[in-house]
């Protein structure tokens, strides 16, 4: 079944999410309640087997790789105070 899934991410330079195989990363979002935490949605594929993606989050001034990975959003937290910008990371 095709359908639209929400994944919370934690603000953290690396992390894994396991996710179907057939998906397509839509968008990054502050979370809805918890300020330490983004959401990730994605058209997944329910049916289909799990696959592990790296998320990459760097904040603006942050260190960064030379090739960070395919960029998904940028999300701003605590009113704007911080700015955290998103990346799956390619291998």
């Amino acid at each position: 079944m095709r359908t639209i899934y929400r994944y919370e991410l934690m603000l953290e330079d690396e992390q894994e999410v396991t996710i179907p195989f057939c998906h397509q990363i839509l968008s990054v979002a502050k979370h809805r309640e918890h300020s330490s935490r983004l959401e990730l949605w994605a058209i997944v594929e329910t049916d289909t087997p799990t696959t592990t993606k790296k998320i990459s989050i760097r904040g603006t001034g942050h260190p960064m790789r030379c090739n960070e990975g395919l960029f998904l959003g940028t999300v701003q937290t605590h009113d704007g105070m911080f700015v955290w910008h998103v990346f799956e990371t390619i291998t």
